[in-house]
């Protein structure tokens, strides 16, 4: 199958979205798809319009303006994805991460979406969501993602949470909406003998705790540690490895 890889940002960057969709791409293509993954910066004077904006809702607001919730960025960047898109002429569009990438993609391609949630989930989950974008933000964000989600084919959710306020907030989309989580974005993933071999040689009476979290506070780093103190109190000698 030919297919188009688009992100919001670049999905061939292996540090991209954590790896995910570096990993999605290395799986379609071997399963034997034709893949090419598309990127593109949005024109300069879209940033700059987005700061300006920046400046003037902080000076009459006292709100950000985030340029990830600039329309014109975000339009702009879409657009030149989407030239090259065409160029290849997918018989798919995959987008993986914030749907508004595929915002200008051509409707002659079938879009599926696949992502861990949408932002008005996002913004009701984590506080800092209500801190780097404004009321003004989200409702645009809001609306975009509306636009784009009508037109999918279906909308891939990384966890039941996710799937579920998905179809809270956006009813008119719920039938296309699916539950499909990530994998463990392993370049040479064990076997399962070997995954045998590794859980037969823990310590159950000394656990360890794997805490990966590149921000701190929106991945739980808190509650790992303070799960791993309670152990502790309990008499049990747990440790905790910190990554991130």
């Amino acid at each position: 199958m030919r297919i188009a890889l688009i992100s919001h940002g670049p999905p061939d960057d292996p540090r991209h979205f954590s790896g995910t969709a570096w990993h999605v791409l290395q799986e379609l293509l071997r399963q034997g798809n034709e893949v090419k993954a598309f990127h593109a910066k949005p024109a300069d004077w879209t940033l700059r319009l987005a700061q300006f904006k920046n400046r003037l809702s902080l000076k009459f607001s006292a709100q950000p303006h985030h340029f990830e919730s600039d329309p014109w960025v975000l339009r702009s960047r879409s657009r030149r994805v989407n030239q090259k898109v065409c160029a290849f002429a997918p018989e798919a569009v995959l987008c993986i991460g914030m749907p508004e990438a595929a915002m200008a993609i051509s409707r002659k391609f079938p879009l599926y979406i696949w992502t861990d949630a949408m932002h008005p989930a996002f913004r009701r989950a984590y506080p800092y969501y209500r801190i780097y974008y404004s009321q003004r933000d989200s409702r645009v964000l809001g609306q975009i993602e509306k636009n784009i989600l009508r037109r999918a084919k279906i909308i891939w959710l990384s966890s039941e949470w996710a799937a579920s306020e998905t179809k809270e907030d956006f009813p008119e989309v719920a039938e296309r909406v699916r539950e499909q989580s990530y994998g463990a974005n392993l370049e040479h993933p064990p076997t399962a003998a070997e995954v045998e071999q590794f859980i037969a040689a823990r310590n159950p009476a000394e656990p360890t705790l794997l805490c990966i979290a590149n921000e701190w506070e929106r991945k739980g780093g808190e509650a790992a540690v303070e799960t791993v103190k309670q152990l502790r109190a309990l008499g049990c000698p747990a440790k905790i490895i910190i990554i991130g």
